[in-house]
């Protein structure tokens, strides 16, 4: 008996179905195979310092502003006699990478007083402050702004170094401010703990950024002295001395009696 078979019509399908996969299969792996694989890009690390360019050996004991509600920075309305609240304030491209305390005068009118503690000082110091007004202030020279650092002196005398603008320290931020550094460089500071006192009788507002109280080399303050550098504090500074002294010692009896 003769048997003929033919391969049924669904047979056929598949094994075409099943050459076609494998073709595509093929040209999909060479295809892959072509493709130029791109490593990822090399990144460096790079040193930032934690503040910027501020020196390390710095007395101000805050100088981030950071910690107001501890009396570590201060400001008083002398007409009415009470406490200022204190405004942070972040600056673009600003003097430095850290952050700014920005004095609104419907906060701090004509006559208010801002204190900023300082540590343990001694010997030959430099004290310097970034400054600034909106550049469409009325005044962005900071005339009315006076920044001093007070404190005891060997002779028993309680006096203030006055930080100055530098002439050749100017610049303005992305966001319109003109900053000034100002700066006092004695053979002489004040003794212990001091304050940085700062008052402005314009109608302005200003901001403030990387206070700095330093030791400097002896050499080099006699360089850069220019007597008489110190001077008699004003009533102002003064009463305002005066008030951050009751506070802080206020502070400090209420620290202790919770322990």
């Amino acid at each position: 008996m003769n048997i003929h078979t033919r391969p049924h019509a669904p047979t056929l399908a598949g094994a075409l179905l099943l050459g076609l996969g494998l073709s595509a299969c093929g040209k999909d792996a060479t295809q892959k195979k072509e493709e130029t694989v791109t490593p990822p890009a090399v990144r460096q690390l790079t040193t930032r310092p934690l503040f910027d360019t501020m020196p390390i050996e710095n007395s101000v004991v805050d100088p981030t502003f950071s910690m107001s509600a501890q009396g570590l920075w201060m400001a008083y309305n002398q007409q009415s006699q009470s406490a200022v609240p204190l405004l942070r304030f972040v600056s673009p491209n600003g003097p430095a990478k850290l952050p700014a305390l920005f004095a609104k005068k419907s906060e701090m009118p004509p006559g208010a007083v801002l204190l900023g503690f300082v540590g343990r000082t001694s010997g030959a110091i430099e004290a310097s402050i970034w400054a600034g007004r909106k550049a469409n202030a009325d005044d962005t020279n900071l005339t009315g702004l006076s920044v001093s650092l007070t404190g005891l002196f060997t002779d028993g005398v309680t006096y203030a170094l006055d930080l100055r603008p530098e002439s050749k320290s100017t610049m303005t931020s992305a966001d319109g401010i003109v900053w000034h550094r100002l700066a006092v460089t004695a053979p002489e500071g004040p003794l212990g703990f001091t304050y940085l006192v700062i008052t402005d009788t314009s109608d302005s507002d200003y901001y403030l950024m990387m206070p700095v109280a330093a030791p400097t080399p002896v050499p080099l303050a006699l360089e850069r002295w220019t007597a008489p550098v110190r001077r008699a504090l004003t009533e102002t500074e003064r009463w305002a001395v005066a008030r951050a002294e009751a506070e802080r010692s206020h502070r400090l009896s209420m620290s202790a009696t919770t322990r």
